[in-house]
């Protein structure tokens, strides 16, 4: 998918990465939820819809992961998602979380009318150089099975190598 539509449930990320292009944006110790994201979202696909602009991917995860652990608290990645697929609106994913796969029954439910892919972020085969560059996200083995998870239920999954340390 190609995307000018972003949308992002949380301002800051608890993943740390050195790497980071938004680390002036992603500050891991000062996150913040941005409750109406499902509802604002909603309202500007609606009004995109009756305007008779074209279905364009919203990329949710182009500035903060939308898996971050508090996502399990407030679930407004899963609420977003939902609008997108009340909607037929289509929708990819990129993150580095295996929280992804809770929501595999929303993300089926897209799958099935070819209206989403998740991209899931490896960085670093070597365990130690991956606790250096993202020390607070999940392990690769813990992404693996997400990606398992999701293929299994039919979703599309990538493998999103960006950036790639050998």
């Amino acid at each position: 998918f190609t995307h000018r539509l972003t949308a992002n449930a949380y301002i800051g990320c608890i993943h740390d990465c050195a790497y980071c292009f938004a680390r002036w944006y992603c500050k891991r110790n000062e996150i913040k939820v941005k409750v109406n994201a499902a509802e604002i979202l909603k309202k500007e696909l609606q009004q995109r819809i009756k305007k008779g602009k074209p279905k364009e991917p919203v990329c949710l995860g182009s500035i903060s992961d939308p898996y971050q652990a508090i996502e399990r608290k407030y679930q407004i990645t899963r609420k977003m998602l939902e609008v997108c697929d009340e909607l037929s609106y289509p929708v990819f994913i990129v993150t580095k979380s295996d929280l992804v796969a809770k929501d595999k029954d929303v993300l089926s439910s897209l799958a099935k009318r070819n209206l989403v892919a998740v991209n899931l972020t490896i960085t670093a085969v070597n365990s130690k150089l991956l606790r250096k560059l993202e020390p607070y996200s999940p392990s690769n083995q813990k992404r693996l099975e997400a990606m398992k998870t999701l293929t299994t239920a039919g979703i599309p999954v990538n493998l999103y190598l960006s950036p790639y340390f050998p």
